[in-house]
């Protein structure tokens, strides 16, 4: 047994071979965690499994005398099994820890996390689901009727929302963009709930209000080509979403925007409001298409996209039919903690039995 794990890391020295080719180990963890397992000090090749309570396979890794074995998993609370086998005589050492993930939201309809009623100031709450806590549900209500806006800052995870009963009244699924749900709802109690198996952060974010559209081309601020694209109504993206009025038609086919992001950021674009049909299109300082979707009466356009420090242009399309729009814009910066090259890789310090861990991200 290695016992419950923990944020320390324990280690076990033994070897396996010809005699006893397998390995057994045992361990649990009480909720839900990013557990690490590595194997090193070989002298031969041995692999490494991790299985759960029942013996499934979960995950494995190799390693040999150059190379050791690591794997990483979320696990949910419970009892899970790590083997390891070998062919040949091998010593080893086994190095288990366990960080717990962070999940603040009821993982049932019956335990869902309370939310204030939606205002026309967004709101926001974030967590995280995947293999681990497939599952996260919020309740709010509402006094009196409204309608409720609710958008799920993930590309990777499901939004539904549920009447008071359970019963399902609108779901989004993730796509090239953010899910979002808008919907006119009466006063009384409602769920929402993020599923994903991807193991991830979201931000849930809730509002009321439907969205102000543009409703003639008289009203126009935008620039019908890339060359002339309005360069003031986005400027520098933030955090905080600026939205602009707009229309499309026959006439006036395109509406394009200049924007900026001044470090590296996800940027999310959201088209709403409109009575036809509309093509949000995003593209580079050069003019190439970076990203696209639709948008139509019953469903918003959305994109999002992991953008480099530089100068981007968003353009609305009349793809069919004239139609006022609503097109917002907001850019949160992308955490890089790690040194992007040699020169100023980021230290890990001295290394020991402990281990330490970083968590940052890379891309385009």
């Amino acid at each position: 047994s290695l016992g419950a794990l923990s944020a320390t890391a324990v280690a076990k020295t033994d070897w396996v071979g010809d005699a006893a080719p397998d390995e057994w180990f045992k361990f649990t963890v009480g909720a839900p965690s990013s557990v690490s397992l590595n194997l090193s000090g070989l002298v031969n090749s041995a692999t490494l499994t991790l299985l759960d309570a029942n013996g499934g396979q979960i995950n494995y890794a190799s390693g040999n005398a150059s190379a050791t074995g690591g794997l990483l998993a979320n696990l949910a609370a419970g009892t899970y099994y790590a083997k390891i086998n070998a062919g040949s005589d091998t010593p080893f050492t086994l190095t288990a820890s366990a960080t717990a993930l962070p999940n603040a939201a009821g993982q049932t309809l019956a335990a869902a996390t309370a939310l204030a009623a939606p205002t026309a100031t967004v709101a926001s709450v974030s967590d995280w689901v995947g293999a681990a806590a497939p599952n996260d549900y919020y309740t709010f209500t509402l006094a009196s009727a409204a309608t409720v806006n609710l958008q799920l800052a993930s590309t990777l995870d499901t939004l539904t929302l549920y009447d008071a009963s359970g019963a399902e009244i609108a779901s989004a699924s993730p796509g090239s963009g953010y899910p979002l749900l808008t919907n006119a709802l009466a006063a009384g109690t409602y769920y929402v709930k993020v599923n994903g198996s991807s193991n991830g952060a979201y931000t849930l974010s809730s509002w009321t209000g439907a969205a102000t559209v543009g409703t003639s081309s008289a009203s126009d601020t935008a620039g019908n080509t890339l060359a002339a694209a309005n360069a003031t109504t986005f400027g520098a993206l933030t955090s905080t979403a600026k939205t602009v009025a707009g229309w499309v038609s026959a006439t006036d086919t395109d509406d394009y925007y200049k924007f900026t992001v001044t470090g590296p950021a996800t940027v999310a674009l959201s088209l709403s409001g409109v009575s036809a049909t509309a093509y949000l299109n995003l593209y580079n300082a050069a003019g190439d298409s970076i990203r696209s979707d639709y948008a139509y009466s019953t469903t918003p356009g959305s994109l999002v996209a992991n953008l480099a420090t530089g100068t981007y242009y968003v353009d609305v399309n009349n793809y069919y039919g004239s139609t006022g729009y609503s097109l917002s814009a907001s850019a949160t910066a992308l955490p890089n903690a790690a040194g992007t090259t040699l020169a100023i890789a980021t230290s890990l310090g001295a290394l020991s039995s402990t281990a330490v861990t970083k968590s940052d991200w890379v891309g385009a």
